[in-house]
């Protein structure tokens, strides 16, 4: 059994998951889907980017009144599930005769099926939002596409398809976000800061958004290359890498940026997937579904 301390803002938010012999993976708490995209990248070297959307009060949430500070938090109405993983996907335990580690990760095209199934079993499990997947270079990305507001269901724009419209003259990864997370502020009205990050690369390592307008989630890629650099010999590491997610929190009305490690089998095969074509999406961003005050409760201290 497998306890992992899930990043939240919420003492208790914990999440039990269980990696059984017959390779399932059960979840009974907070966001399973960002969760086994964080199993993926650490038992199977895939790397999973994810996404979610603002909650609905009417339909994903609760609320708990913590008597020990006088504050009622809101809970999402999350539901137990299990996905299950083939047996036949290498994880970076297996070994081969010789001792060696496995010599490749999961063929990508192979992942992205077994992470479609995953995710429709998702969606039909009655856990809040819906979800798709998308392949994008060498990421698989879970991200919501529509959302509940008031009750009913709306497309969604995921942030990191938004153009970031600036001029960064960054030289660490750290200033780059900061130059992003105001910009998007800026622009959309949509709250961003750094939740689950490793600090001091951030800080040491170099990082550039050139190009004009892009969008988040290159920009969160960039980020990646700058983190998986080594500052001082300019080499890319084979062993580890990261995926990002991006987590709406409703008890501070804001977006949280994590980084998993994502832990490669050796060597490395780099892999890509051409971009899937977009389905057309309209509909507001998420500062339009953000709580009234009405709704509002105090954050945790």
């Amino acid at each position: 059994m497998i306890i992992r301390t899930l990043f939240c803002l919420l003492a208790a938010n914990l999440l039990l998951s269980t990696v059984a012999p017959s390779e399932e993976i059960a979840y009974n708490g907070p966001r399973p889907l960002m969760n086994l995209a964080a199993e993926l990248g650490q038992r199977y070297g895939i790397a999973v980017n994810y996404e979610d959307a603002p909650l609905d009060p009417i339909s994903d949430l609760g609320s708990e009144f913590h008597p020990s500070n006088g504050i009622t938090y809101l809970m999402p109405k999350w539901r137990p599930i299990t996905f299950s993983v083939p047996a036949d996907i290498p994880t970076n335990e297996d070994q081969l005769p010789t001792g060696q580690a496995v010599q490749s990760p999961p063929d990508l095209i192979r992942a992205l099926s077994m992470l479609k199934e995953m995710v429709s079993h998702y969606n039909e499990s009655g856990n809040p939002g819906r979800f798709t997947v998308a392949a994008e270079g060498k990421y698989l990305h879970i991200e919501q596409d529509t959302r509940m507001i008031g009750g009913q269901r709306q497309p969604f724009t995921p942030i990191s398809r938004m153009v970031a419209r600036w001029s960064s003259r960054s030289e660490s990864c750290q200033q780059l976000l900061s130059d992003l997370f105001t910009a998007i502020g800026t622009q959309y009205g949509v709250k961003l800061a750094e939740g689950s990050v490793p600090m001091g690369p951030l800080l040491t390592h170099p990082c550039s958004a050139d190009g004009e307008a892009p969008t988040v989630g290159q920009v969160l890629e960039r980020v990646i290359v700058g983190l998986e650099t080594d500052a001082s010999t300019g080499k890319v590491s084979t062993e580890v890498g990261y995926a990002w997610q991006l987590v709406y929190e409703p008890n501070w009305n804001k977006y949280f940026l994590n980084f998993e490690a994502v832990r490669h089998q050796s060597p490395v095969v780099t892999q890509t997937i051409q971009p899937n074509t977009p389905a057309s999406k309209t509909g507001s961003v998420p500062g339009s579904g953000r709580l009234g005050s009405g709704d509002a409760v105090k954050p945790h201290p």
